[in-house]
């Protein structure tokens, strides 16, 4: 039984919340605003997010497989354990970001910004 496509809803505003086990697949967001955020165990798949702001947010034991995120600015942030599998982040910018064991496998950065961004023992 196929699922029903979900709507593509905008203007997608969290605030100190906590989220685990999220599982998204072929979802289009637009305008999407996390602030002091938390997201563990999470899934998603064929997902396109335009203009995403993160603010405070920590992502853990996150996949993204042939997920789209075009302007994407993410400012202290925390990934850990991040898998990017041919995710394409065009026009991210990311300013004081903690990247921790985040691989990314045929991910493309397109005219991407790193600022004050720390990679402990980064991976390719």
């Amino acid at each position: 039984m196929r699922t029903p496509p979900l709507p593509r809803p905008s203007h997608v505003r969290l605030r100190d919340v906590r989220l685990r086990d999220v599982r998204l697949r072929d979802v289009r967001l637009r305008d999407v605003r996390l602030r002091d955020v938390r997201l563990r165990d999470v899934r998603l798949r064929d997902v396109r997010l335009r203009d995403v702001r993160l603010r405070h947010v920590r992502l853990r034991d996150v996949r993204l497989r042939g997920a789209r995120l075009r302007d994407v600015r993410l400012r202290h942030v925390r990934l850990r354990d991040v898998r990017l599998r041919g995710a394409r982040l065009r026009g991210a910018r990311l300013r004081d970001v903690r990247l921790r064991d985040v691989r990314l496998r045929d991910a493309r950065l397109r005219d991407a910004r790193l600022r004050d961004a720390r990679l402990p023992h980064a991976r390719p």
